[in-house]
């Protein structure tokens, strides 16, 4: 939660910096500004373009090719249907020098695809047959924490706008500027062209950052958000305003004429195209950055120049959008791609949506992809069904206790937290992270205790053992008639019997060295994954 706020006041810096054209001798800007903060619907067309002097001999072959799409530019359009629902499409101008790359083996042109449908972001490259669900690292905050969240960022950035008191002293407006969109019409505008230069820039940003840090929004936004979440917030502030205020005195302390005398260049454009509505129809961002390497001789800089040309368009302003729906049968999820590998192919080899499916199965390091259980393990740790100690490791050889295992199968059936307390005579030896979930398992029927009273929670659970809460869990029919195969069959305790029987016929086990099933000895704990994972595989699949 913390890591989104943090970005969601990340995005409130970025956007207050480059909306400080929202200032008084070009309010149509800011107006236009908290306009576009009320967008629910839209279509958009943007393209950047990107060019640095970095010498190419410094850069591996993939850094040259990624600097040539970069340079020739790059386009993305955007339709949002409403703040939850959007597709999109990311493609090159000139994707040639990419074909039949090792960043791109292909000669289909580089593309990918994109839907946004609540929290929930779907992508696809031109070499996918099918969309990945992309895989959430953290929990998204609820409907209404998202919709309290927009609001307090607007209702901040409106502020912000309202109280900016920079004057631009290079603006120029005009009326009646005629713009033709994507979809073919043609929308009468008013142009707003604001150019700064290097001394401008300067002082803007170091107008920015003093504004910034004495911003009563600020305090009213963190505020706003410790309410939202019960954080405390109210050392955040001061501490942030204080940054603030010293970044500005470091950056008031640069000599721009004596930067300028040695070579220090920048040239910034900013165009706005304003329908009568108030809103953006068209704008362009141009920087022109140049610093030579001897500025600061005695840091040893390369040195930089940077060029970006960014350009967008917009239409159907709250207006109905179309895009196409996303089909169903053609998405993949990480829970697919866990129990049924195969789906890896839907995803074109070399392709970033591969490489982005493949980074979210996170191997144990004693668990490589050598080990016969390697699968099993590493597709359950990212499900969260099975987790490791420190170090990354998982132990797969250390026997597995009766807590370990009752909580690995409640996160895998995704049982019900129970708080019946237990009545075991052992009760209090029951730890404490599994607690919750042995009470879970006991109440369900699938973990019960000993003649004597006792549940044994922290003593090593028996093949049998295992087998038997499995099969309960997974409520396998009777397979009484099933010959077994294991030559030491008549070890198998007459009460785990039936379940092994049942467990063996649906192919869910099978035996050790020798042709042995070693009812009695103490289960691993990979043996235990693997189990665990055929039976989850086999609910998946419906068999």
């Amino acid at each position: 939660m913390k890591r989104k706020l943090h970005r969601a006041w990340l995005l409130v810096l970025l956007l207050a910096f480059v909306l400080s054209g929202c200032a008084p001798n070009v309010a149509l800007v800011g107006e236009a500004t908290k306009n576009q903060l009320d967008l629910t619907s839209y279509a958009a067309t943007v393209s950047f373009a990107l060019d640095t002097d970095v010498p190419t001999d410094e850069l591996d072959a993939t850094g040259r090719l990624v600097l040539q799409a970069l340079r020739d530019g790059v386009v993305v359009t955007v339709h949002q249907k409403d703040p939850q629902h959007g597709h999109g499409v990311l493609s090159l101008k000139n994707p040639a020098p990419l074909l039949n790359s090792d960043l791109w083996p292909s000669q289909t042109p580089p593309s990918l695809e994109f839907y946004v449908e609540g929290p929930n972001v779907y992508l696809k490259s031109s070499l996918d047959r099918k969309f990945l669900q992309v895989p959430q690292p953290e929990a998204p905050l609820s409907p209404e924490m998202e919709k309290e969240l927009n609001e307090l960022v607007k209702s901040a950035i409106r502020q912000y706008i309202d109280q900016f008191g920079y004057n631009f002293k290079n603006v120029t407006t005009t009326s009646n500027v005629a713009v033709t969109l994507p979809d073919g019409r043609t929308v009468t505008t008013t142009h707003v062209k604001i150019v700064l230069d290097l001394a401008e820039a300067h002082e803007l940003a170091v107008y920015f950052l003093e504004n910034l840090s004495q911003f009563d929004g600020l305090d009213r936004f963190l505020t706003g958000i410790g309410q939202m979440t019960g954080e405390d917030m109210s050392q955040v502030a001061p501490e942030m305003k204080d940054a603030l205020a010293q970044a500005a005195s470091a950056l008031k302390l640069l000599n721009v004429k004596e930067l300028a005398a040695r070579g220090v260049k920048a040239d910034i454009t900013a165009e706005y195209w304003i329908d009568a509505n108030k809103r953006f129809v068209q704008d362009r961002l141009k920087v022109d950055l140049h610093v030579p390497g001897d500025v600061v001789p005695e840091s040893g800089m390369p040195p930089l120049s940077l060029r970006l040309d960014m350009a967008g368009q917009y239409w159907n302003h709250n207006e109905p959008v179309q895009y196409p729906t996303l089909p169903d049968d053609r998405v993949v999820t990480v829970e697919q791609l866990a129990f049924n590998p195969d789906e890896f192919d839907s995803f074109g080899a070399g392709g970033p949506v591969r490489a982005l499916a493949e980074s979210a199965f996170v191997p144990f390091v004693d668990v490589p992809d050598s080990h016969w259980a390697y699968w099993p393990v590493t597709a359950l740790r990212t499900l969260g069904v099975v987790s490791g100690y420190e170090d990354n490791r998982f132990l797969p050889n250390r026997p597995i206790t009766r807590a370990e295992f009752a909580v690995m199968v409640v996160n895998a059936l995704d049982l019900e937290p129970a708080k019946d307390a237990l009545a075991f005579k052992d009760a209090k030896q029951i730890p404490a992270w599994a607690r919750e979930a042995l009470q879970a398992a006991v109440h369900a029927g699938l973990i019960r205790g000993y003649h004597d009273g006792t549940l044994r929670p922290n003593q090593p659970i028996t093949r049998a053992e295992l087998v038997t809460v499995l099969t309960r869990a997974l409520k396998l029919p009777p397979a009484d008639n099933h010959p077994l195969p294991y030559a030491d069959r008549d070890r198998i305790p007459r009460w785990a019997l039936p379940a092994v029987k049942a467990a063996t016929a649906h192919g869910l086990v099978n035996g050790r060295s020798d042709n042995r099933f070693a009812p009695n000895d103490k289960a691993t704990r990979a043996e235990a994954v693997t189990i665990l994972y055929r039976i989850l595989r086999t609910l998946h699949n419906g068999q």
